[in-house]
């Protein structure tokens, strides 16, 4: 029997649940100022919030107009990251279809390094992130991979298709 597919989410919005981010922080903790460019509704910028070692320097929407007149900040733009104060990480999860060219961004701009929470199949060498993840395979410290699958949206039944992992780079 076929199943439905179904639609993605405008801007792919699809907020953390807090369980995974303090995953993170039990995996790998985190500490100093911390960015977060893709915040949509602080999901993650709310639990990194309650540990006494972070900072939340800055917390953006990407590119959501979510209404008239809201101000919006796209973290595929360098002038977005020219602009940014200097942070020691930046911890987000990007909506996936714009990941690689947020990814390199942010790398650049953290002092410290970067913790993203991606689809596993964000280590596939394809062609818009293939060079940039072979040119910085030293520099990732850890893959966490999350299990049980996160459930994101609440009209499926169970988790969602894919399975996602905090990949974290050093500098």
């Amino acid at each position: 029997m076929a199943t439905a597919t179904k639609e993605r989410i405008l801007n792919d919005f699809y907020p953390t649940p807090a369980p995974i981010t303090h995953q993170l922080m039990s995996k790998n903790p985190i500490g100093g100022s911390v960015l977060e460019p893709c915040a949509g509704h602080n999901a993650i910028s709310d639990v990194l919030d309650s540990y006494e070692c972070i900072d939340i320097v800055h917390s953006s929407d990407l590119l959501w107009p979510v209404s008239p007149g809201r101000t919006t900040n796209d973290a595929t733009d360098p002038q977005y990251w020219a602009e940014a104060p200097k942070v020691d990480w930046v911890v987000t999860n990007p909506p996936f279809n714009v990941a690689e060219k947020i990814l390199p961004l942010a790398y650049e701009h953290a002092d410290r390094g970067i913790a993203f929470l991606l689809r596993l199949s964000y280590l596939e060498p394809c062609n818009g992130r293939k060079e940039w993840l072979k040119q910085h395979s030293d520099q990732m410290k850890q893959v966490i991979v999350v299990s049980p699958r996160i459930r994101f949206r609440s009209d499926t039944k169970g988790s969602d298709s894919v399975t996602c992992a905090w990949f974290i780079w050093d500098k």
